[in-house]
């Protein structure tokens, strides 16, 4: 195992909250369809994980303005607020749907942040 690896690891072993931060590029594709089997994937592993050493979990979507601008057919990312804000209040449905899904496939009913060790 190489050194860096190593200290990544040790240190994951102290953290006491972990956030998985998901962007447009995990959950879109560069196709520009939605990664559904991607976010299903990371889900089964956080899962997985959650057995682990950091006592909670939680999941930061940040890819809102690019679900929003894939589904309102726009190439380039919105320069002005009101066409980004406009964005993302199209792909934020989307995308918990998308989330809501995803979880409740894998028993993960509480995808804000949850406590594996309390639920």
């Amino acid at each position: 195992m190489s050194p860096n690896l190593s200290s990544s690891r040790a240190a994951l072993a102290e953290t006491h909250r972990l956030v998985v931060k998901l962007g447009t590029h995990v959950v879109i594709r560069d196709d520009g369809d939605v990664a559904s089997e991607r976010v299903m994937s990371l889900v089964r592993c956080s899962g997985a994980a959650a057995d682990g050493p950091a006592a909670t979990w939680c999941w930061c979507q940040a890819a809102a303005v690019g679900m929003g601008m894939r589904l309102l057919g726009l190439r380039q990312r919105p320069r002005s607020l009101g066409l980004r804000q406009a964005c993302a209040a199209v792909g934020q449905g989307h995308l918990m749907g998308l989330y809501t899904k995803a979880f409740a496939a894998s028993a993960w009913l509480r995808p804000r942040c949850f406590s594996p060790t309390k639920i």
